[in-house]
């Protein structure tokens, strides 16, 4: 649902621009709960985690900081994903391409063989 919004938001009028990106990461941080939230926690379930943190973080949303729906969502994400950091961690360790994926998500001139490495844990 979130990634239709992307054609709502580039026919939008500019007015309403803000708000759908707003619903747009509504979206997005709710998949992250359903999925940070699961049982166990396998390459893709960490990869589409990944992903979808970093589209959603960057959608721009510093106008609707005072929305409530979408601060207590972010609250529950940022606590979900702080419980599950170190499994999530461990799998992006063994399979760095995840990064890449999520870097080529909101950069898409972003070469395709990035080397990644670990400055602290």
């Amino acid at each position: 649902w979130a990634q239709d919004y992307d054609i709502r938001i580039s026919d939008a009028d500019p007015a309403c621009i803000c708000r759908l990106r707003l619903k747009q990461a509504l979206f997005y941080r709710t998949a992250i709960l359903c999925l940070v939230n699961g049982q166990k926690l396998d390459q893709k379930d960490v990869e589409d985690i990944v992903v979808l943190t970093v589209i959603g973080h960057n959608l721009f949303l510093d106008e609707f900081s005072e929305d409530e729906e979408a601060k207590a969502l972010e609250t529950q994400c940022h606590a979900a994903l702080g419980c599950r950091i170190f499994a999530v961690l461990d799998i992006v360790e063994d399979n760095k391409n995840i990064l890449t994926k999520a870097m080529r998500a909101v950069v898409q001139t972003c070469p395709r063989n990035l080397n990644w490495k670990r400055t602290t844990r």
